[in-house]
């Protein structure tokens, strides 16, 4: 802050200087200069990095890099950024990793708030968000469920100036259609603001996939071979609405409300047929599954800010979710003489409201030095039923299922945090943070459940400006975190798998499960040069406890997956950053930015024997290389962006390991500006469309199972055109 008040000072006397020397002129007589042209009046504005200047580590990705390759989906935006891998997980969707862990040790924000439960990180339009702050390491004002990190998702909301914004969007990837229309308004009246945003997408897809099943004995002798050929074609219709109106007091209050709608339809013909080369076939040797999900998702808010004369604020807000989801699902088995043996319709759906407020007090001590204080609760349930019905046809017995199930979810947290600038150059935050969750599932079918944790989060970040440098600096942190268990891996409800192997099993949860605990420690070094420059590198490391592995049980002849806490675990890394633009290195270059990142991850499980032992199947490495160049006399920009995700061996228990293949991503695009308020796009993305290759295998005294899996990808072509009234 005393930096930022020296600039402000000196440029405001390099431009005060020409008229108090004229001013002085004039009291001694002078005549005044001929001619002289009044001109209009210059408003000097300084850009402040919050990477640069902020004690707790954070980095902010803004709308221009967010809408760089014109994304339909968040997630394709978040896999070019440093330290982020995203992962696709068969029937989970997408899953998005820190430090190349997911699933829960990855913490995703939407404004600062938990993303809700049921939430998919691809409901949201790139379109609809101003900013991604990654933050490396927590603060107490938000949930500390961030062992490996946070992402922060913030959406649109300060309105400048008056907008009239449109984008259309078509996209074809392997003959499949996709098409998207973006529309967003906002104005300012007097002290009130307004704006909507709205989303329609219809996407349509082609996923194809190929399954190797190898059963060998104890000798190695393979005793059976089973070829499975799927397809799938999903179509995902959506709707997506954002509206928000602010408004802005004389007295230092403001008080605004917004709104996050989505409606969703998702409708597919997925099939498959197993081919039996040697061995016994599968139960069911082809079946058809048409099925459709329809979604409803809700997000209001109303947030209240007061700031007093003396420096304090107070932020208040309290706002809802809701959650809806309807499936109604078919499944149509033969056997492999293609005799109809089984018609099962699985009706299910989910209906979850839950409730949350937050608030902060915030009041400097000294300058420099602030402390606050605040609440973050939020209260849940969720309502979920499946009921199942089965025809046979071959004499075996119908599983007919009626099931309903109630989790009543509640978080409550509060907080203390100090930061304070204690030297022009080193500036230290504290906090501490106290988070309960409380747990209980009922059900027509389950024995009642009840699990409760509270976690407390002691959190030290410092900053320090090495001496003689404006340009480097280092970064220190050290806090406690934690991973709670998921509702459905507290609910002891069984999921229940097509064809039940070793390497397919049935799902199940454990209400006995206990949050997972870390202490960790993050460092950096970063340096700073011209105006976007930036080298940066950091490590990290990780000691968790309790933590959460899925065990694999054989209980009546049936295969099952139950999460257990099985110990402790070590993870650490380092990765590293680098962008800047060409001519900061060579004045006469073209004009183009370059950008890099690179991480490279370990862990080890104790309970888990090596080697491979790594963590929720952790990325080992990922990285980035891009490029933006802006033509000279005529209105084009082309860029470019590959990225590489390993994944390679796995052991995941005792008798089980895995292993996936390199991933390799090529994109490039062109920003072509026709006018001022008219531009067009062009994108090729997944130009190297490499096959998706996985091992499962299952080994033990009796032989072996190993399912190979081979799922082809296909280059997509985006053309949108953008235009502001």
């Amino acid at each position: 802050m005393r930096t930022l008040g020296r600039t402000l000072l000196s440029r405001a006397l390099a431009l005060a200087a020409p008229i108090l020397l004229d001013a002085s002129a004039r009291a001694q007589g002078a005549p005044p200069p001929p001619d002289v042209q009044k001109l209009d009046s210059v408003e000097v504005t300084r850009k402040v990095d919050p990477r640069i200047e902020s004690t707790v580590t954070r980095i902010v990705v803004n709308q221009d890099e967010i809408l760089r390759y014109g994304d339909t989906t968040l997630a394709d935006v978040l896999k070019r950024l440093p330290g982020i891998t995203v992962v696709n997980v068969p029937g989970q969707g997408v899953d998005i990793r820190m430090r190349g862990l997911g699933n829960g040790y990855t913490q995703i924000l939407i404004d600062g708030e938990p993303a809700p439960r049921g939430f998919s990180i691809d409901s949201l339009a790139p379109d609809a968000i101003e900013r991604i702050e990654i933050q490396r390491a927590p603060t107490a004002d938000v949930s500390a469920q961030a062992i490996a990190g946070t992402i922060n998702i913030i959406l649109r909301k300060t309105v400048r100036k008056t907008q009239r914004d449109v984008k259309l969007t078509v996209q074809d990837e392997h003959g499949r259609p996709t098409y998207s229309v973006d529309g967003r308004i906002a104005d300012r009246v007097g002290p009130v603001s307004y704006s909507v945003g709205l989303n329609f997408n219809r996407e349509v897809h082609d996923h194809p996939e190929l399954d190797e099943q190898v059963v060998t004995d104890p000798t190695g002798r393979v005793t059976q071979v089973w070829i499975t050929h799927q397809t799938s074609t999903p179509t995902v219709t959506a709707l997506t609405l954002t509206p928000r109106a602010s408004w802005s007091g004389s007295n230092g209050d403001s008080l605004s409300i917004d709104m996050l709608a989505r409606a969703q339809q998702i409708r597919d013909d997925f099939s498959e047929r197993t081919d039996t080369l040697l061995g016994a076939p599968p139960p069911f040797a082809s079946d058809e599954s048409p099925f459709r999900i329809d979604n409803q998702f809700i997000r209001a808010r109303v947030d209240w800010k007061h700031r007093a004369d003396d420096g304090s604020s107070l932020d208040a807000s309290g706002g809802f979710n809701y959650f809806h989801r309807y499936s109604d699902a078919r499944f149509r088995a033969f056997d492999a003489d293609d005799v109809f043996v089984l018609d099962r319709t699985v009706l299910s759906g989910v209906s979850e409201p839950a409730f949350v407020t937050k608030g902060k007090y915030l009041t400097p001590l000294v300058a420099g030095h602030a402390i606050a204080f605040g609440w973050d609760g939020e209260w849940d349930t969720r309502r979920e039923y499946r009921r199942q019905h089965d025809v046979t046809f071959d004499g075996a017995p119908p599983y007919d299922l009626d099931e309903t199930y109630v989790a009543r979810v509640s978080r409550l947290a509060v907080f203390a945090q100090d930061e304070w600038d204690i030297t022009s150059r080193w500036s230290a935050y504290a906090g501490l943070r106290w988070e309960t969750i409380d747990t209980r599932v009922t059900g027509n079918v389950i024995e009642p459940a009840h699990n409760r944790s509270g976690v407390a989060s002691p959190i030290l970040q410092t900053l320090w400006k090495l001496p003689g440098s404006e340009k480097d600096q280092v970064r220190l942190s050290v806090a406690r975190t934690y991973k709670a268990p998921t509702t459905a891996l507290l609910t002891p409800r069984r999921y229940i798998a097509n064809n039940n192997t070793v390497t397919t099993p049935d799902i199940q949860g454990n209400p006995d499960l206990r949050p997972e605990l870390s202490w960790g420690v993050d460092a950096a070094y970063e340096h700073h040069w011209g105006d976007d420059g930036l080298f940066s590198l950091s490590a990290f490391a990780r000691r968790i406890d309790d933590v959460i592995l899925q065990q694999l049980f054989d209980i009546d002849g049936i295969w099952v997956l139950i999460p257990t806490n099985s110990g402790k675990a070590n993870v650490y890394g380092v990765e590293a950053e680098v962008k800047f633009a060409l001519r900061s290195l060579w004045p006469g270059a073209p004009n183009v930015n370059v950008r890099a990142n690179a991480a490279r991850n370990w862990s080890t499980v104790d309970n888990v024997p090596g080697p491979n032992n790594r963590l929720e199947r952790q990325t080992p490495a990922s990285g980035n290389i891009g490029f933006d160049y802006v033509a000279s006399g005529v209105p084009l920009t082309i860029g470019a962006n590959l990225g590489i995700r390993t994944a390679g061996p796995v052991r995941l228990a005792e008798n089980r390991d895995e292993w996936g293949s390199v991933r390799r991503s090529l994109e490039a695009y062109a920003l072509w500006k026709v006018d001022a308020n008219t531009q067009i796009r062009l994108v090729a993305a997944n130009l190297l469309h490499q096959d998706n290759d996985a091992v499962v295998r299952y080994f033990d005294a009796n032989g072996s199972t190993q399912l190979t899996t081979t799922a082809p990808t296909y280059v997509a072509w985006r053309l949108t055109l953008e235009r502001s009234f």
